[in-house]
C-alpha cells in the first residue's frame, strides 16, 4: 500500500496502470454461421419444426435447429400478453388486484370445450392475478382474451399493441393478431373482421425465445408462477398444461409456457436452472405427444459443455490507482458473474477496453461512485453467439466508491512548489557560481 505522502510515487503507479489496460489480449473470431453453435443438431437430433436453447441471463445460443422460420405460435403467444401485464404493472398503469369486468363474448369463448380455458362468468370481474394465473398454468383462452381486452379498450387492437411491444424487444414486423393464440376465426365474434379466419400468430423459435427472457427479466418471480401443478378456480382444482415440470436431465424445470394447435403441433417454451444457471429452451411443432421428450433431448444435449464462469481474475487489471482519491487503488469487477456455455475444447479470450477518457495515459480521478461504468471487458470464442441485441461486450464497473483526499492534493501541490522553487533556486545559483568573471 502506498503512502498517502507520497504522491509523484502514486502518480507513476497510476501510469503504469493505464499502460497496462491499454495492452490488448489475443481475441478469436466470434462465430458467424448460425449453425456454429456448441451443440449441434447432430447431437440433439431434436424432432421438431424449430428449436433453440439459450442462456436465460446472457442470452447466448446454444442450440439451434431451424430456429429463423416462423411457424404457428398458438397458446406460446400468451407469453407477449402476459409481458404486456407485467410492463403496465412496472409503470403502474395496472395492478395485481385491478378487476377485469367480462363480456358476453369472452364468457362465450370460456365455456366452449374446444379450447383450454376456466370458466369466466359474464358480468362479474377477476383480478389482474387470477386471470394472470389461469393464463400461464391452464393456457386458459378467454383469461388471456379478457386481458388483452382490457388493456386495448373495447374498440381497441391489442395485436397492435402486442406488435409495437415485441418490436422495441427485437423482434420486428411480427405476425401477432390476437392475445391468446387461437386462429381468428376461431375467436368468433372476438376475432378482427379485417383479418382471414386462417389468420393467427406465428413466431420463430429464436424470437419466441427472446420474448421469453424478456418476459422472464420483467419479472423473474414468473417461474412461482409457472411451476404450480395446478391452480385452485373457485373451488375447483385446474391442472397445469406443462406436465415437464421437476427434475430432467440434471436440469430443474419450472416453466414456462405451452401451446397446441391443428396447425401448430405441439409447442413448449421451457426454463430450467442447474445449480446457479438458468437456460430457456423453444420447441415448435413437435408431434402429438413429443414436445416433452424433445426438450428434454435438448437438456441432455446441454450437459455436455462446460461452463465458464469470469471472475475478477479475468480481468488484464483488477485495481485502478485513483492519484487524487482517499483510497490508492479502487478495485474492477462485474455487477453479475458472466457466463458461457462452451465446448470442451474451446476457451475464451478477452479484452478489457476502457471507456472514452479512460484510455491509455488517463487515469480515473475521484470522486468515484460504486457501480460507475468504468469500461467494457469483450468476450470471445469459438461458437459464441448471442440474441439480438446481446452481446459478449461485458460492463465493468468500480466495485468501491473513493473520495477526493483534499489534504492529500493540497500536500502534493505543496510540495510541488517546493521542488519547482528549488529547482529554480538551483538554476539561480549554478548561473551565478559559473558566470564568467571581468
Amino acid at each position: 500500500m502506498m503512502a498517502k505522502n507520497q504522491p509523484f510515487k502514486l502518480l507513476l503507479l497510476s501510469l503504469i496502470a493505464c499502460l497496462s489496460i491499454g495492452i490488448p489480449l489475443i481475441t478469436s473470431q466470434a462465430a458467424s454461421n448460425s449453425q456454429n453453435l456448441p451443440i449441434t443438431d447432430q447431437q440433439v437430433q431434436a424432432q421438431a419444426k424449430g428449436a433453440i436453447a439459450i442462456d436465460a441471463n446472457s442470452g447466448q445460443i446454444l442450440y439451434g435447429k431451424n430456429m429463423n422460420q416462423r411457424l404457428p405460435a398458438a397458446s406460446v403467444s400468451k407469453l407477449v400478453t402476459i409481458g404486456i401485464v407485467l410492463q403496465k404493472i412496472k409503470q403502474h398503469q395496472l395492478s395485481w388486484n385491478t378487476k377485469v369486468p367480462i363480456s358476453q363474448p369472452i364468457a362465450n369463448l370460456s365455456q366452449n370445450p374446444l379450447y383450454t380455458n376456466v370458466p369466466l362468468r359474464t358480468g362479474q370481474t377477476y383480478t389482474v392475478r387470477q386471470l394472470y394465473n389461469a393464463s400461464l398454468v391452464t393456457s386458459a383462452n378467454a383469461a388471456a382474451m379478457a386481458l388483452g381486452r382490457y388493456i386495448a379498450g373495447s374498440n381497441g387492437d391489442f395485436g397492435q399493441i402486442m406488435r409495437q411491444t415485441v418490436s422495441k424487444w427485437g423482434v420486428k414486423n411480427a405476425q401477432l393478431y390476437n392475445a391468446c393464440g387461437l386462429t381468428n376465426q376461431e375467436l368468433g365474434s372476438l376475432g378482427n373482421s379485417q383479418l382471414s379466419g386462417a389468420t393467427e400468430n406465428k413466431l420463430s423459435a429464436q424470437e419466441t425465445a427472446l420474448i421469453a427472457q424478456k418476459v422472464y427479466q420483467l419479472n423473474p418471480k414468473i417461474v412461482q408462477t409457472t411451476a404450480l401443478q395446478q391452480i385452485n378456480w373457485n373451488g375447483i382444482p385446474e391442472a397445469a398444461t406443462n406436465h415437464l415440470l421437476g427434475g430432467h436431465a440434471g436440469f430443474q424445470v419450472d416453466g414456462l409456457k405451452t401451446g397446441t394447435s391443428d396447425t401448430a403441433g405441439e409447442n413448449l417454451v421451457s426454463t430450467a436452472t442447474k445449480g446457479n444457471h438458468r437456460v430457456i429452451t423453444v420447441v415448435i411443432g413437435a408431434a402429438t405427444g413429443q414436445r416433452n421428450l424433445q426438450t428434454v433431448k435438448i437438456l441432455n444435449g446441454l450437459n455436455q459443455l462446460q461452463v465458464v464462469n469470469l471472475q475478477r481474475k479475468n480481468l488484464t487489471y483488477q485495481k485502478l490507482p485513483v492519484i487524487n482519491g482517499k483510497q490508492a487503488c479502487v478495485p474492477l469487477g462485474f455487477q453479475r458473474t458472466p457466463t458461457y456455455w462452451l465446448r470442451n475444447s474451446d476457451q475464451l479470450k478477452t479484452k478489457l477496453v476502457p471507456n472514452d477518457g479512460l484510455n491509455q495515459f488517463s487515469m480515473p480521478l475521484a470522486t468515484i461512485h460504486k457501480n460507475q461504468p468504468f469500461g467494457q471487458l469483450k468476450v470471445q470464442a469459438p461458437h459464441l453467439q448471442f440474441l439480438q441485441r446481446q452481446s459478449s461486450s461485458i460492463p465493468v464497473i468500480f466495485t468501491n466508491s473513493d473520495n477526493v483526499a483534499w489534504g492529500r492534493m493540497f500536500l502534493g501541490c505543496f510540495e510541488l512548489i517546493v521542488i519547482i522553487a528549488g529547482l529554480g533556486y538551483l538554476v539561480y545559483w549554478l548561473q551565478n557560481r559559473y558566470a564568467p568573471r571581468h
